[in-house]
């Protein structure tokens, strides 16, 4: 896993320089230290061996921008360092790097290569513990992409975009897996406010140890902008899956999402999707269902809150298991100064299986501050 890692950042810092020229602008530099105290109701991430602990966070936080003409780059890289005070076993080191470049071609061509990489031994957010195979576990993902975008003419928009994933963890029972994707995608701008959507991916992983897996996908859909404030993305398709050795099997896809800024101080979104996709580190395809809900309120000018939901449901077929997970988190933000944040956070999440071994239940209550450089 070390080589892994190693090899990994090297060539993040390649294709940086790779892409970006040059910029001449200056550079926007934010750092940002963090301190955070919780308590994990269960550390292990399984109900037959639960335990509860303490945990300190330290965070160290860098973001980068630079904008210079017809091309912007902006980055983040997050250090983290977590030491239980009971579980000693537990301590550990993770990673976080993200890197994002545009570039205007000319008036009609946009173009972005993006570059995402993680190393941790625990999901950072709840919402990763589903699909995830449960307990502590070391485990590296790097994720690259590049987005073409062409204006064919004042209607019609053409996009193309390639990405990869590399998923490699420190479980022997468990498998790496290289992902590759390739999306197209054709819009018809119906006016200022409205446009359809048509358009072909094609995902396929090959698993380490284990075969291959292959998708395709068909998806037509519609975006509506109704006002300033809200504006909506639905889309219905077709998934042809091939993957394994099995007969071609034909799935259902679809997604709706919606977005609504009721004014500067409050926001909220909900979406709903329905997939079918290689899993990462099951050797098996993961047919599921996910409903995302957040909304953000600045109460006033020191305080903040936010809540968030998410349920999946999902059905492995080649191993014929069934998932279901629950998660919510709520948190309030006080601005102590301008530079220093008070965060104090409540975070539940419950997973159900077929596989009991790997049901668990989680509640983890944070309090922390947040200093900015």
């Amino acid at each position: 896993m070390s080589s892994i890692k190693f090899k990994v950042l090297l060539f993040s810092l390649f294709l940086l320089l790779l892409f970006v020229p040059p910029l001449e602008a200056k550079w926007d530099v934010d750092v940002a230290s963090s301190l955070y105290t919780a308590y994990d109701s269960n550390v292990t991430y399984a109900n037959n061996n639960a335990q509860d602990d303490v945990v300190a966070t330290v965070l160290l936080g860098l973001s980068l921008g630079n904008e210079w003409r017809t091309q912007r780059l902006n980055g983040s890289l997050n250090l983290i360092q977590q030491s239980y005070f009971d579980h000693n076993q537990f301590n550990n080191f993770a990673q976080e790097m993200k890197l994002n470049y545009y570039k205007d071609l000319s008036r009609f061509d946009r173009f972005r290569v993006w570059n995402h990489f993680t190393y941790a031994e625990a999901p950072l957010t709840y919402q990763e513990s589903f699909s995830r195979s449960t307990g502590r576990y070391q485990y590296c993902k790097h994720r690259f992409g590049m987005d073409y975008e062409k204006d064919l003419s004042p209607h019609y928009v053409l996009r193309s975009k390639y990405s990869n994933e590399l998923y490699a963890v420190e479980r022997e029972d468990l498998s790496d897996s290289f992902m590759q994707r390739l999306d197209l995608e054709l819009d018809y701008i119906r006016s200022s406010d409205a446009r359809f959507v048509c358009g072909y991916n094609f995902v396929t992983r090959k698993y380490d140890p284990g075969d291959r897996s292959f998708v395709h996908n068909l998806i037509f859909g519609y975006r509506r902008k109704f006002n300033v404030h809200v504006s909506m993305d639905a889309r219905v398709g077709v998934a042809f899956i091939d993957s394994f050795g099995s007969d071609l099997r034909v799935r259902r896809t679809s997604s709706l999402s919606f977005v609504n800024e009721l004014d500067e101080t409050t926001r909220w979104n909900v979406s709903l999707d329905q997939d079918s996709n290689p899993s990462a580190s099951s050797v098996s395809t993961l047919d599921s269902w996910r409903f995302n809900a957040q909304f953000a309120k600045q109460l006033s000018q020191r305080i903040s809150v936010s809540v968030s939901t998410f349920y999946a449901m999902g059905h492995y077929d080649e191993i014929d298991i069934d998932e279901d997970f629950f998660g919510a988190r709520l948190q309030l933000d006080f601005a102590v100064r301008t530079d220093l944040k008070a965060v104090l956070s409540y975070v539940f999440s419950e997973k159900i299986t077929d596989a009991t071994l790997s049901e668990y239940t989680k509640n983890l209550f944070t309090l922390g501050l947040t200093y900015v450089f």
